[in-house]
């Protein structure tokens, strides 16, 4: 069961190298994601951001974890206190939750989307009390497709999403998920 919901800014998490702390939408993080979503190379594979994106998309969506529903965001950093080089958010209920990241190019190949989702996975069984995560893998984005894998995701099927960047079309994605009974049953 979840616990009594604390101050949000006690949310934070480290582990393994990546330190996720959230997101505050004020400062250098604030810059920082909005360096990163107005990069193409991030936000064509991201669902639901304006293209192009401006200082002024970055609105100020409030974090809450309230009568079994989630709406928070964390921003990766690789060191404490470290510059933000990612963003990874859940949002849904504590039922089924929807998992969305992305991740400044210039780190890819490091294992630093993979040690987050994991950190935040555990997390989210652990504190938040969300019976499963849900996640969604472009086609044309592998890498996304391999973090699900390697943090142990279920294959869903073959679904289309729509991406606001790409103009709104369809695309096709692959859809994972976890949940709790199968992640208790990877750590026995």
């Amino acid at each position: 069961m979840p616990q009594a919901p604390r101050p949000l800014q006690e949310y934070e998490i480290a582990q393994s190298g990546v330190f996720l702390r959230l997101d505050s939408n004020q400062g250098s993080d604030r810059t920082n994601v909005t360096r990163l979503l107005q990069n193409w190379d991030v936000a064509r594979f991201l669902a639901r951001p304006p293209w192009p994106f401006r200082d002024e998309d970055y609105l100020d969506c409030p974090q809450s974890f309230e009568a079994g529903q989630i709406n928070m965001r964390w921003v990766i950093a690789t060191a404490d206190n470290g510059p933000a080089v990612g963003l990874i958010s859940l949002s849904g209920s504590i039922e089924e939750i929807e998992l969305g990241y992305f991740l400044d190019p210039q780190v890819h190949g490091q294992g630093i989307m993979t040690r987050a989702v994991k950190a935040l996975c555990a997390f989210a069984f652990a504190q938040l009390g969300v019976q499963c995560i849900a996640l969604t893998a472009f086609h044309d984005n592998p890498a996304s497709a391999k973090v699900a894998e390697k943090c142990d995701f279920g294959f869903q099927g073959m679904v289309e999403i729509k991406s606001v960047p790409r103009g709104n079309v369809l695309v096709p994605a692959t859809a994972y998920k976890l949940t709790r009974q199968s992640y208790l049953d990877q750590l026995r």
